[in-house]
């Protein structure tokens, strides 16, 4: 909701939304990654 009111990401090219979400993904996935190298060790 946020990324949609404040980055105007409603009214923006499909493109734009799709690296928004694409970085958001590779974010998540070395948190993921992070958490789970801590969790095995």
């Amino acid at each position: 909701m946020v990324l949609t009111w404040f980055m105007h990401l409603k009214f923006d090219q499909p493109f734009l939304r799709f690296m928004v979400g694409f970085v958001a993904l590779v974010f998540f996935a070395i948190i993921f990654i992070t958490f789970l190298d801590y969790y095995y060790r």
